[in-house]
């Protein structure tokens, strides 16, 4: 089992699974923990959808978890996976409508798209300011 493997490492063991993870063999896990978690990675990205990142990670004996939507070069929204964490995660997932999830973790990347909308137009006097170099 997973857990058994990483638990039986040294406590500094820290493992995430992402979209972007592949095995790292300086950790040492046995073969059939790395079949294990290659299983699970490629369930876990089947089951949510690719304009969401997301990562997992075993630590201490912990598991935490991530889910991250990005909206534009500056803004996304971030927050915890909108399942609990049991056996019933992969089934969870899958069943989730995505389509509300989106939505409510897109408005609150827009909150920043508000915050950075102009108040007003720019003053002429900033604007001589800026071209006579600050003089």
């Amino acid at each position: 089992m997973i857990d058994a493997d990483l638990n039986r490492k040294k406590q500094d063991l820290s493992l995430t699974l992402d979209r972007a993870w592949e095995n790292d063999p300086k950790l040492g896990l046995r073969p059939h923990t790395v079949d294990e978690l290659t299983t699970f990675h490629g369930r876990l990205s089947r089951a949510i959808p690719e304009n969401f990142d997301y990562s997992i990670t075993f630590e201490d004996g912990k598991i935490t978890d991530s889910l991250e939507l990005t909206n534009g070069p500056m803004a996304g929204a971030y927050g915890l996976f909108p399942v609990p964490l049991d056996r019933n995660f992969l089934e969870n997932l899958r069943n989730l409508d995505w389509e509300d999830t989106y939505t409510e973790m897109n408005n609150r990347s827009e909150a920043f798209d508000e915050m950075m909308e102009p108040s007003g137009p720019v003053p002429d006097w900033f604007l001589d300011h800026i071209a006579s170099g600050g003089k």
